[in-house]
């Protein structure tokens, strides 16, 4: 969890409905992210987006399992079978993030030197060894640009033209390699303690209330802890100041899901328990709990519980593959 608990504890929820493009994003380039900006955004209330019927959780699951799906084909096709990846129009390297010149610029502008250089180290040399184990690792570093990648997805916005992306391409990694991260699978609870403002907290509530089903989706990587204990010392010391309070979530897994997984073996921070969730997941909200007590280290932190259930919705590989058909036909017309 790391210091980036404190900088993201308002991560939560929306869509990546632009994987498929390499596009930049039109605000990627313009203004230097500075380590304050990045203090401040988790008071902003476009962290989280419920969904607003089934119908629409149920578009977003297949337009991201869909996504997936192809991008593990075609990752297992271009290594396979490289002699069909000779042509300019069709290159087995079109993945490669560490060979996108428009992701190094965007890395250099936003990022430290430094972190810039780890983070393109830490992407080559999962591509060179073929695993993932690297980019777990730079996202529990605090010498990576984590925190950009980080920040650019929760500026997104649900429109697809405008979406960052360049940071939904550093999801890509993951989905191509998801079959390494079977092994790391959590089931169990997992919690999160994070402060934040008054006016979001009413996001949940209106979930909560929500007629058919409060379906949450998370928007960026997600840093949790197995430790209760872990979760509520990232919560702000003292009072919340005006306008603030403290939340805990806690996220009950029940489903195997390559979207959680713990990264504890390969943390910098193996203590601290570390369940990352991958941006896109979907929960449903089941309970709220104001005014919950628990003594921790001579101290008594309150707060409000916001409990979240994993919501795995199955699809078909048919299913997807129909839907592939319906979109390039759409796109056609």
């Amino acid at each position: 969890m790391t210091g980036k608990v404190n900088c993201y504890v308002h991560e939560e929820t929306s869509s990546i409905t632009a994987l498929q493009s390499a596009a930049t994003d039109s605000n990627a380039n313009d203004t230097n992210v500075t380590e304050n900006d990045l203090k401040t955004a988790d008071t902003d209330s476009g962290f989280v987006r419920p969904f607003q019927n089934e119908k629409e959780t149920y578009k977003y699951a297949l337009d991201q399992q869909t996504t997936a799906m192809w991008l593990r084909f075609y990752s297992w096709l271009s290594r396979t079978f490289p002699s069909f990846f000779q042509h300019d129009f069709l290159r087995a390297d079109t993945f490669d993030l560490d060979k996108n010149q428009d992701f190094k610029d965007f890395l250099k502008k936003r990022c430290k030197s430094k972190e810039a250089d780890n983070t393109l180290d830490a992407i080559n040399e999962a591509k060179t060894k073929s695993n993932i184990e690297p980019l777990i690792k730079m996202y529990t570093s605090e010498d990576a640009c984590y925190r950009t990648l980080n920040q650019q997805l929760s500026n997104s916005t649900h429109e697809h033209e405008s979406a960052p992306h360049l940071c939904d391409r550093f999801i890509m990694e993951f989905y191509i390699r998801s079959e390494q991260l079977e092994k790391r699978i959590f089931i169990g609870s997992t919690y999160r303690g994070a402060t934040i403002g008054h006016d979001d907290i009413h996001v949940y509530e209106q979930a909560l209330n929500n007629k058919t089903r409060g379906v949450l989706a998370f928007k960026t990587f997600t840093s949790t802890s197995e430790d209760i204990k872990i979760a509520l010392s990232f919560i702000d010391e003292g009072p919340p100041k005006d306008g603030k309070m403290n939340v805990l979530f806690v996220i009950t897994v029940n489903d195997k899901s390559t979207n959680i997984f713990g990264v504890s073996d390969v943390s910098d921070y193996p203590k601290e328990k570390e369940v990352l969730v991958m941006p896109g997941t979907l929960f449903v909200i089941t309970g709220m709990t104001p005014n919950v007590s628990y003594e921790l280290q001579s101290k008594t932190v309150t707060f409000t519980e916001i409990h979240l259930k994993y919501h795995h919705i199955p699809m078909s590989f048919w299913k997807k593959f129909r839907h592939t058909i319906k979109s390039a036909r759409s796109e056609a017309l």
